[in-house]
């Protein structure tokens, strides 16, 4: 079985709302459902987030992640806390790098003073400088010695050329080549491969009429792509303060069709939990899940729950949390009042 159970393209698709409302809406209840989901959730998103923050996104994909991605606080938050870590990240390479460039001078030092220890004339410039002089002048003795050494063989060549008897022709001799009739075949043949133009003929040669012109016609500008509808509005619940809980107040927009809680836990002592979505004015319950697990966070144990947004009006609710004992009765743990105020989008 492969490690990643999922296309991560895919996950990087939904992330920068690429996909279709269908698709969309299939991943949005996998990170509740699927465990296996959620942790490549995570790496993808954290993966996106480091590509942004270390500018190695650009076109189409860096303008979904402006207009897109960082459109909600929570993922704003993850990108100013990765441009944190990497700030801190390239400090210490600076460090490092100044470190080892120190350590490199201090071995060149070290190794010039070894060399200079067993040369110990090269310590003085006017020491070295005569040396330089010697080795010119050697270079310019080796040449000289070579030039003279080659010069009597090419006097030697010359004697030779200019004493070869040149041959004598005889005027009445005809000494104009003949051409063989296989020459003649080549030439032939290396003729072929040129095209001769046969000379036009005004009679024969019709007149040729000129074509119009035709503008070429410019295709119609593509229309803009229009963001996807967003039908899954997610908030975190921190867990309840002691002595009464402070309502948190949220903001649900029109166009929403679910909503999505992350309800994070001040203690998790059952194995399962039950909530219950309750109507703060009259104590009706209006929804209430099945068993759920709590998942482990790196700050707290959470819950996730998911209902739909036509249940909520402009009014107070509380979303009460059961532990359920492994003989299968429920005891009340915490409640998570929230006020809701719905807008139009249009506004």
């Amino acid at each position: 079985m492969s490690k990643n159970k999922y296309d991560n393209q895919k996950i990087t698709d939904y992330l920068l709302g690429n996909l279709s409302e269908t698709e969309t809406e299939h991943f949005d209840e996998l990170g509740f459902v699927d465990d296996d989901f959620a942790n490549q959730l995570n790496v993808v998103e954290k993966d996106l987030v480091d590509s942004y923050v270390k500018g190695e996104l650009s076109g189409e994909r860096l303008n979904r992640f402006k207009s897109y991605y960082l459109a909600t606080p929570l993922r704003r938050e993850k990108v100013e806390v990765a441009e944190s870590l990497q700030i801190f990240i390239d400090k210490k390479h600076s460090e490092v790098e100044k470190e080892e460039l120190v350590i490199a001078s201090e071995k060149t030092n070290a190794n010039l003073s070894r060399f200079s220890s067993f040369f110990p004339f090269l310590a003085n410039p006017k020491a070295a400088m005569q040396l330089g002089v010697i080795a010119i002048l050697l270079l310019f003795f080796v040449v000289g010695i070579w030039f003279i050494a080659l010069r009597p063989n090419q006097q030697l060549n010359e004697n030779i050329v200019q004493k070869t008897p040149t041959p004598q022709t005889d005027s009445n001799v005809d000494i104009t080549p003949k051409i063989t009739p296989e020459p003649m075949k080549e030439i032939a043949i290396i003729n072929e491969n040129v095209e001769i133009q046969p000379t036009p003929n005004p009679e024969s040669t019709p007149i040729k009429t000129p074509k119009p012109t035709v503008e070429p016609k410019t295709s119609p500008s593509k229309p803009t792509k229009t963001p996807p509808k967003v039908s899954l509005a997610t908030f975190v619940f921190s867990p309840p303060v002691r002595g009464g809980s402070k309502v948190k107040q949220i903001t649900i927009p029109e166009n929403i069709r679910d909503v999505a809680i992350t309800l994070q836990l001040e203690f998790d002592d059952f194995q399962n939990y039950r909530t219950a979505l309750i109507d703060q004015t009259n104590g009706k319950s209006l929804w209430q899940s099945g068993k759920l697990n709590s998942k482990k966070t790196s700050e707290n144990n959470s819950i996730n729950i998911r209902f739909s947004a036509k249940l909520l009006e402009n009014k107070i609710y509380l979303i009460r949390v059961s532990g359920i004992y492994n003989s299968g009765q429920a005891e009340v743990i915490s409640s998570y009042p929230f006020r809701v105020t719905k807008s139009n989008p249009k506004n």
